[in-house]
């Protein structure tokens, strides 16, 4: 009877993924609405000293006469209707109908004075989003030789995007999900 029971929840489950899946008309525009937190000014340091980066050393590290990212971290509550979040040169922007309900989004950069050093972010929240959301990190203002690319951290390695450079010199990619992403000049995307 157990066995049975655990089936049925997993049938329903899986039934309710499929219809969450279910594809809704892209928007053509890229959105405007943002509301901010601002109760989260407290809370930002704490979740950021929770974030452990993995080994940033195929991570391009940002000119250091490019403008401080501050403040290092920053939440959002953004709904079906879109949004953006930015720090610094980092931003995420999430088309309409990429999340269901309002959605608190974060972009954490380092403590660390070595790991700041790098372009690296925690994207977040950790989910799947029904529509593909763009993230943006430096290029032009971080070292290496070639041509920067988005990757992000799989777990055990970093795995590189289909990435574009922007006119400001930024580069972007798509995603459906969020981890942590950082600007390489080592992968190809």
């Amino acid at each position: 009877m157990k066995r049975f029971t655990s089936l049925r929840w997993l049938r329903i489950a899986l039934v309710g993924t499929v219809a969450a899946c279910a594809g809704e008309p892209t928007a053509s525009r890229l959105p405007v609405a943002v509301q901010f937190d601002k109760n989260d000014a407290g809370h930002g340091s704490s979740r950021q000293d929770k974030v452990r980066f993995p080994d940033l050393r195929l991570i391009a590290k940002i000119r250091e006469t490019a403008p401080a990212v501050d403040p290092h971290n920053q939440f959002a509550n953004i709904g079906p209707e879109g949004g953006n979040l930015s720090v610094g040169e980092f931003e995420i922007i999430v088309p309409p109908g990429a999340v269901r309900r309002t959605v608190r989004f974060h972009l954490i950069r380092p403590a660390d004075p070595a790991e700041k050093a790098r372009a690296v972010a925690e994207f977040g929240p950790h989910a799947e989003f029904r529509e593909p959301v763009t993230i943006i990190l430096p290029g032009a203002s971080t070292i290496g030789y070639g041509t920067p690319t988005i990757v992000w951290w799989n777990g055990r390695q970093w795995v590189p995007l289909r990435t574009k450079q922007l006119p400001d010199g930024r580069i972007q990619a798509e995603t459906k999900h969020f981890s942590i992403y950082g600007t390489s000049y080592l992968a190809k995307g």
